[in-house]
């Protein structure tokens, strides 16, 4: 591919008045994942507000392994907007511009050498480190998705530049939340970190998960990232508890991670104990005599919150209940014990 790349559309109204200007193209890296679009005039009479053209249509292209897109906050003085939706053709993703107001004027007192911004966009941050952003290659094919039009000799301008190390990060390496005797840990790490102000711990509970709070403000790091970590004191045994971070930037946006949960191990309370633990086969419950209740709910999730078993006990023949664990799968898992819808005790359990 040739390293002169050039704009695919501009059709002309008035060719008389722009055939002997030549103009010049180029994508910059704006800092904080944002590329603008410059254009200038390198030889002619520069055109003024009376000069117009009747459509405008250009492309951006990125690799699709960065996994990004073009966010759909335009900033720009002379109407650009998408034009479609992004297209994918081989390795690269494409996404068109277009003037949304026809016909499309020149910007005003445009003087020779120099370059006018047209429109800056940020991608949406969710690759990993940087990216190079280009204007279309000459010879793309106009008859195939992604369709940009037709390249006119008239007023093709040669691309100068291609917007190079735009940042593209996913800055969170490391996002993990474990239950430590009364408390929760929440630790997360980065490895970059670009136009970061901080991160907010939001926090929910199982009768309302969806209800987040936030219970804490770190701020960030820098550029080289970092390890972060909170320990949450004010949790309560037999509550299983969501936790998501949200990633600030300098500009106010924001983004949220996936959501972990966690929940205490409740290993203080010995009225109940489960044997052997790890388990292969059959799980023991034995009570001791302080657990009163006959009618027991036995519930047990995965370590992702998720329930994968129920059921109905009585102890009024023993202090001991057996369960079969046989078709869980290896790993870790709470078992949650309650009578008349209160909870009496949490404990984890390992199955191998």
């Amino acid at each position: 591919m040739s390293n002169k790349l050039l704009l695919l559309i501009f059709l002309l109204l008035s060719a008389t008045v722009l055939h002997a200007q030549s103009y010049e193209i180029r994508a910059v890296n704006k800092g904080a994942g944002v590329v603008g679009v410059e254009m200038r005039i390198v030889a002619g009479t520069p055109p003024t507000t009376s000069d117009y053209i009747t459509d405008l249509v250009f492309g951006l292209k990125w690799l699709a392994s960065y996994n990004v897109d073009l966010e759909n906050n335009i900033t720009t003085s002379y109407g650009i907007v998408k034009s479609a939706g992004r297209q994918t053709k081989g390795t690269f993703h494409y996404q068109a511009f277009s003037a949304a107001n026809t016909p499309f004027v020149f910007p005003a007192n445009w003087t020779l050498n120099t370059w006018v911004e047209i429109l800056s966009v940020r991608n949406t941050m969710t690759g990993i480190g940087t990216g190079t952003f280009e204007v279309t290659e000459v010879g793309f094919d106009g008859t195939t998705e992604p369709n940009f039009g037709v390249s006119l000799t008239d007023l093709t301008p040669l691309v100068a530049a291609s917007a190079t190390l735009v940042a593209l990060p996913v800055n969170l390496t490391r996002f993990e939340v474990a239950s430590r005797q009364n408390t929760i840990l929440v630790q997360w790490a980065t490895d970059l970190e670009e136009n970061v102000k901080g991160f907010d711990v939001e926090r929910a509970e199982q009768q309302d998960p969806n209800n987040f709070k936030r219970i804490a403000f770190l701020p960030g790091k820098g550029s080289a990232g970092g390890n972060y970590e909170i320990t949450d004191r004010t949790v309560t045994g037999g509550i299983r508890y969501y936790y998501r971070l949200r990633q600030i930037d300098l500009d106010e946006r924001y983004r949220y991670s996936d959501t972990k949960t966690a929940i205490l191990d409740d290993v203080g309370n010995t009225s109940i104990q489960l044997l052997p633990n790890p388990v292969d086969k059959e799980l023991r419950l034995q009570f001791d005599g302080t657990i009163q209740a006959n009618q027991l709910l036995i519930r047990i999730t995965d370590a992702r919150g998720r329930v994968v078993a129920v059921k109905d006990y009585r102890l009024s023949n023993g202090r001991t209940l057996l369960m079969n664990v046989v078709s869980l799968m290896q790993g870790q898992y709470f078992l949650t014990v309650e009578s008349n819808k209160s909870v009496l005790a949490v404990k984890p359990f390992f199955k191998r």
